[in-house]
């Protein structure tokens, strides 16, 4: 298949083994790479990591071998789905997904933690502020304290100004 046809038709494969591993992903709604991981480690009890997940891929996509544990997986899955035995919303089918299963909202811990320093820094700061003692002469700046502005002397006490 050309790379036109490719995006015209991106469900259709022309390799037959391809193609039931393409509509098994497709039935539980992932990608083929993933359900390669998930076939894998149904067959062997452990997930592929590292430099075997590199050569699994390349291998897939690049010289289009197909393993049979992930014809067998394949196979399971379409049969188990025509029966209706399927649950496409299982957790173990989509634990690659890192936005498909969150158990608590988005952010949610985060946002709790915001709230709780925010309060604290602006409760810390007006328990200090009205623990300070302080005879400020005017609320907006600048900021006189009683005791700076000493009272104006008058005229008449002031040295050069006697007698007239």
């Amino acid at each position: 298949m050309n790379f036109f046809q490719t995006l015209l038709h991106p469900d259709q494969e022309d390799d037959p083994v391809r193609a039931e591993i393409a509509h098994a992903a497709n039935l539980l709604q992932i990608g083929e790479f993933q359900f390669l991981q998930i076939a894998f480690a149904d067959w062997h009890g452990r997930d592929l990591t590292g430099a075997g997940l590199d050569q699994m891929f390349k291998a897939y996509m690049l010289n289009e071998a197909v393993p049979p544990w992930a014809r067998h997986f394949a196979r399971k899955i379409v049969a188990e789905s025509s029966k209706g035995g399927v649950d496409i919303d299982d957790p173990a089918f989509h634990r690659f997904d890192s936005d498909y299963f969150r158990p608590e909202p988005l952010g949610m811990r985060k946002f709790a933690v915001a709230i709780i320093l925010i309060s604290t820094a602006l409760g810390g700061g007006l328990m200090v502020g009205g623990m300070t003692k302080s005879t400020a002469t005017s609320v907006l700046p600048p900021y006189f304290e009683a005791d700076q502005l000493k009272p104006a002397k008058s005229r008449s006490a002031l040295p050069g100004n006697q007698g007239s």
